[in-house]
This record gives structure tokens, sequence and C-alpha cells, in this order.
């Protein structure tokens, strides 16, 4: 009897939100907006992220 392999494609939706944030940051911002059409975990990441940098920047010009 013949062994059948099944393999299976990775869950992209599944992966750990550190995880895409560090392959975002090696985008290009375009890139990144692209890439974060792809689901909706991937979206929810880009957000943060571009919430956090915009509340950064907010601190840092009421702070001077």
């Amino acid at each position: 009897m013949k062994k059948t392999t099944v393999v299976q494609s990775p869950d992209w939706a599944n992966l750990l939100q550190d995880i895409i944030l560090q392959v975002f940051q090696y985008l290009p911002l375009l890139d990144r907006a692209h890439a974060s059409q792809v689901c909706r975990s991937w979206n929810q990441v880009y957000v943060r992220n571009l919430e956090r940098k915009y509340v950064l920047q907010q601190v840092q010009y009421t702070c001077f």
C-alpha cells in the first residue's frame, strides 16, 4: 500500500501579530498598505502600528 502525504498550506491569517509586524517593517509604506488588505488580522496589525506611530508623533510635537 502506498502512503499518501497530505501537505497543508499555511494559514497566513493565523500568524502571530509580532511576526506580521516584523515583516511589515521591511516593506515600504505602500506595500504595507497593500499587505494589510490580505485579511482582517493583517489589517489590525497595520492599523495598530499606524495608530501607535501617530500617537508617538503627537507626543513628540507637544513635548517640544
